[in-house]
């Protein structure tokens, strides 16, 4: 169990290097500096969005789990607890499954949610990067 978990932190590890190597480059080939002094017309979780067109393209949820995974076109998973959202929280599984896709997120018109493709993009980001740095 302690082995997989390892490989697992790996995996992950890796993944998110992969993704901050990407946005880096992106920024770079569409001749935007990383210096803190530069003016950018897009930072890097906007550049993903409207340079490359990363779009959501679909949603699966687990109430026991208390799990939505948000698909990307580009075949990439991100992982949400359903609770941290608070119209989402108390849903049924049919009201979370009536949701609408746009360009830059997704909405639930019954719940009156709107969720944003960027807010999912950072907590993903961050959380990868938190857990890069946890010791033990």
């Amino acid at each position: 169990m302690k082995n997989t978990l390892k490989v697992s932190k790996l995996k992950s590890e890796h993944r998110s290097r992969k993704l901050f190597q990407q946005i880096e480059i992106t920024l770079l080939e569409n001749g935007m500096s990383t210096s803190q002094t530069s003016k950018k017309k897009f930072d890097p979780i906007d550049s993903m969005i409207f340079q490359e067109g990363l779009r959501i393209q679909k949603l699966f949820f687990d109430l026991d789990l208390d799990l939505m995974l948000v698909v990307l076109n580009n075949k990439k998973v991100l992982k949400e607890s359903i609770s941290k959202f608070r119209l989402l929280k108390g849903a049924t599984l049919e009201q979370l499954e009536q949701y609408e896709i746009s360009r830059t997120g997704v909405h639930w018109p019954a719940l009156d949610e709107d969720l944003s493709l960027r807010g999912f993009l950072k907590t993903a980001m961050l959380s990868s990067v938190h857990q890069e740095n946890v010791v033990a």
